[in-house]
């Protein structure tokens, strides 16, 4: 099995497709209205993040992209030790946003 190389392109551009998902979750019915808004700001997020790493691959701010995704995983570490009722969902967010952030700062 071959297995696509972890480029800075292909990271950025499944970053997109991961941006997508969540904006269409933010226009859907199901759940609360607090859930889309953040579903809306996490899709906004992740598809700037991409088009910058597209469009100015080589720049500084490209090249540490992934620490917005370390600072957000430690956003939902203490969001998930300080509220019982969001721990679950912020220790799934925090585990996602270190494996985006692990992508981002790997790939070559």
């Amino acid at each position: 099995m071959h297995l696509p190389r972890l480029t800075q392109r292909n990271v950025a551009l499944a970053r997109a497709a991961w941006g997508l998902t969540l904006a269409g979750c933010a226009r859907s019915d199901s759940g609360s209205a607090a859930t889309r808004k953040v579903a809306a700001l996490l899709a906004a997020r992740h598809l700037a993040q991409s088009a910058l790493v597209l469009r100015l691959p080589r720049s500084s701010l490209a090249r540490r992209a992934w620490l917005a995704d370390v600072a957000h995983g430690g956003s939902a570490v203490v969001a998930a030790l300080v509220s019982e009722r969001w721990r679950r969902l912020a220790v799934t967010d925090a585990v996602i946003a270190f494996a985006w952030a692990g992508a981002s700062g790997g790939a070559v």
